[in-house]
């Protein structure tokens, strides 16, 4: 028997998941300025990125590499402090983002739009999410030939535990499946 609950979630069984499971609309995970950037539909995901090798970063990381929002709410900024002017509100704990570029206390990123800021390191984090850019079938195993596990609504947040080829593994909760890297931001390699 296939459930439908509210999140948006599709489930064989009798897999309970609380209503607020997954936040959906990207459009409110950041709000704008009063001169908003214009918004490309390109996927510039790991498009014109200076690359750094880890050990010419003041973080001892690569640049590019995928971050994600530790803090529900957190400022995009011109420029790698706070006297710079704010540019918007990133309000969706949990979003990949890009870093680009970095000082010791302040990341360059780039969001799902392409839209590029800067954010104080703390707001940070290291953990590996991603979300998906339309419906999308979390499978069982790695092929469209295997049992659904889930359907998820587009600007759905998922945990990336890993990537093969043009599949990644993510998990929410107790759900753990494969979903075509095709159908989600955050996975480039």
């Amino acid at each position: 028997m296939i459930k439908v609950f509210k999140i948006y979630l599709i489930i064989w069984g009798g897999l309970v998941i609380a209503p607020d499971a997954f936040a959906s609309e990207v459009g409110k995970q950041y709000i704008q300025s009063e001169n908003p950037k214009k918004m490309t539909q390109k996927n510039l995901e790991l498009e014109n990125i200076y690359r750094v090798p880890p050990e010419k970063t003041r973080s001892g990381f690569a640049v590019p590499r995928y971050v994600s929002l530790k803090v529900g709410k957190a400022n995009g900024r011109v420029g790698p402090s706070t006297k710079h002017k704010i540019l918007w509100q990133y309000r969706r704990k949990g979003l990949p983002l890009i870093v680009v570029a970095e000082t010791d206390n302040w990341r360059k990123v780039r969001d799902m739009k392409g839209d590029e800021s800067w954010v104080h390191r703390p707001a940070l984090s290291g953990i590996r999410n991603v979300i998906t850019t339309e419906e999308a079938t979390i499978h069982k195993n790695a092929s469209v030939k295997a049992e659904t596990m889930a359907l998820t609504e587009k600007d759905t947040l998922l945990r990336l535990e890993e990537c093969r080829k043009n599949w990644c593994k993510v998990s929410y909760k107790k759900i753990q499946g494969w979903i075509q890297r095709s159908e989600v931001w955050g996975a480039a390699e």
